[in-house]
């Protein structure tokens, strides 16, 4: 008697592994490789695509706009950068969204605006995004500056 046949399910399970692997279930014994039917095959789910990677995800283009009361005028800032004027605003940018062309999406703005930021300041910057053709915008309306 075999050790595996000591108790049927183990030898069972030993057994159905051998198949499975192709592999010799007790020493002594062989098994037939297990040949998959046609029909199993073809109803076989396909693999998921590859996920993309992570450095080539969309980022969004952060726009933060703050009132500042002691000069009473607006504070504008492109990623880490202070803007001066409208021209500034427009190639900064230009110059996030080259630098975003490499993800795998367009690359968008994020206007992160308190509320004391007048409605115009709002309006050049979505009206300069169009003219650099970036056409998703989405709003952070007071956030953390």
């Amino acid at each position: 008697m075999t050790k595996s046949s000591s108790c049927p399910k183990a030898a069972a399970i030993a057994a159905l592994a051998g198949a499975l692997a192709g592999c010799v279930a007790d020493p002594g014994t062989t098994t037939a490789p297990v040949v998959p039917s046609p029909q199993r095959e073809a109803a076989a789910p396909e693999p998921a695509p590859a996920a993309p990677s992570e450095t080539a995800v969309p980022h969004p283009i952060r726009v933060i706009l703050s009132w500042r009361t002691e000069k009473r005028d607006v504070l504008r800032i492109v990623g880490k950068r202070a803007i001066t004027d409208d021209a500034d605003l427009e190639t900064a940018l230009r110059e996030e969204k080259t630098a975003h062309d490499q993800d795998t999406g367009p690359p968008y703005v994020v206007v992160d605006a308190r509320g004391e930021v007048p409605w115009k300041d709002i309006v050049t910057v979505v009206n300069t995004c169009k003219r650099v053709g970036i056409k998703r915008l989405e709003f952070a309306f007071g956030g953390t500056h």
